[in-house]
């Protein structure tokens, strides 16, 4: 027989949260409606809308997640210091020089959104393009079965 199942919604780190808001320079009470520029999508908004910045960053997007390779070549649009954008550039490329600084300093580093701003301090993107750029918080499944040996 097959069991139930509950999912558990997780929650970002509200430090972490507010560390963002703060280098970013945003007010996380600001309502926003985000609105999704797919037109084959089925849903009307990424994540239910109007909501905050604060709700967004803490329950709808993974702001803890290793960036990929895209996010990083967007993020050198909004890099002022040529160091850093370089650097940036080089990540997000296709080089074996680029890969290997990714793996090192994202990958191994374990590297998420903050330590980026905090490392690079002229890299400051808009909120409303990360909230698009950073992928969505999955719900975690657990099995909550019982076994009918135990429990006939």
């Amino acid at each position: 027989d097959a069991g139930d199942h509950v999912a558990v919604y997780p929650t970002n780190n509200e430090e972490l949260v507010n560390k963002i808001a703060t280098m970013l320079n945003i007010n996380l009470d600001t309502v926003f409606t985000m609105n999704n520029t797919d037109e084959d999508s089925s849903k009307k908004h990424p994540f239910p809308c109007p909501t905050t910045y604060r709700t967004a960053l803490l329950h709808y997007v993974d702001i803890v997640a290793l960036p990929r390779t895209h996010i990083i070549k967007e993020l050198v649009k909004y890099t002022e210091n040529n160091e850093e954008k370089s650097k940036l550039e080089l990540m997000s490329g296709t080089s074996q020089e680029g890969k290997d600084l990714y793996q090192k300093w994202i990958i191994d580093d374990v590297r998420h959104l903050a330590h980026i701003l905090e490392d690079l301090p002229s890299c400051r993107p808009p909120i409303d393009h990360l909230l698009e750029l950073l992928p969505r918080l999955q719900p975690r499944f657990y099995s909550i079965a019982s076994s009918a040996k135990v429990h006939p």
